[in-house]
């Protein structure tokens, strides 16, 4: 689209796009025709309007593309110069209206959607392919080094988790308490995980999302998360959680070249039979 070598696009998709786009640039033509029908009739029966949805399907991705290239533009000197600038949200917006003719409120609702995640968006994979996923990833998880370590420990503290400072200087027991539970849900890497998957960027994310996110996950692991999120502190929980989250993240960027990954958007090479759409040919 930009005129960009194939190995930059590669590098873009595989470590600056949503686990939810990377999963479709990664198809064939014919599985990204199915998989752009499967979403848009989740979307629709959902209660979307058809062509917004369908201007959605299109800019959406594109503008994740575009924003992984000005990543590429900070990376490698040398496309800063022989690519055109990147369009705005806006600017997108307004290219979608007119592409599709969209209505002021199709505008609108476009809008709406590419302000939210794409998983808030998107429907997911079935659960059964979901719980796959779990399994594949949980498996080829093996251990945090000492450099996964430093990473968590140096990870910036986000402004969002100084609404507990009061609480946690008020706790004479936090040192000892976080100890604890990072002790209990990170010296298994799996639970880790799943307590990884509770978090975006450091923080808990809340129940309705957190139950999307592990619908497909293991039972004993899931209730071990859940048990540990009701009972624990809120401000120790935030701690351990956000620690959790960047430990996970070194691993899985030491061990796969990118630190995120969503059970509810895995890559095509986790497709299963069940999964593919089949076509009325």
């Amino acid at each position: 689209m930009l005129g960009i070598a194939t190995r930059y696009w590669n590098e873009a998709a595989q470590n600056a796009v949503h686990p939810a786009w990377r999963r479709l640039f990664a198809m064939s033509t014919e599985e990204m025709a199915l998989e752009r029908d499967r979403l848009r009739e989740g979307m629709i029966s959902e209660g979307r309007t058809g062509k917004a949805v369908l201007a959605y399907l299109e800019t959406a991705p594109l503008h994740h593309e575009c924003l992984a290239v000005e990543v590429l533009q900070q990376r490698h000197w040398q496309l800063r110069e022989g690519l055109c600038a990147v369009p705005t949200a806006q600017e997108a917006l307004l290219i979608a209206q007119g592409d599709f003719r969209l209505t002021r409120p199709e505008v609108q609702e476009l809008a709406l959607m590419l302000a939210c995640e794409p998983e808030d968006v998107l429907l997911p994979v079935p659960t059964d392919v979901q719980s796959e996923a779990w399994t594949e990833e949980l498996e080829a998880v093996e251990y945090f080094s000492a450099g996964d370590y430093s990473v968590a420990d140096s990870a910036e503290v986000p402004d969002e988790l100084l609404v507990h400072e009061p609480a946690l200087e008020a706790d004479q027991t936090f040192e000892e308490s976080f100890e604890r539970w990072f002790f209990e849900m990170c010296s298994f890497p799996p639970a880790a995980i799943v307590l990884e998957q509770c978090c975006a960027d450091g923080l808990l994310v809340d129940a309705a999302r957190r139950g999307r996110r592990l619908a497909g996950a293991p039972d004993d692991l899931r209730s071990q998360v859940e048990a540990f999120l009701a009972k624990v502190p809120t401000h120790v929980a935030a701690h351990v959680a956000h620690t959790c989250y960047w430990l996970v993240r070194s691993e899985r960027g030491r061990r796969c070249g990118r630190p995120d990954w969503s059970p509810l958007f895995p890559m095509p090479t986790n497709l299963t039979a069940r999964e593919r759409p089949q076509s009325n040919a």
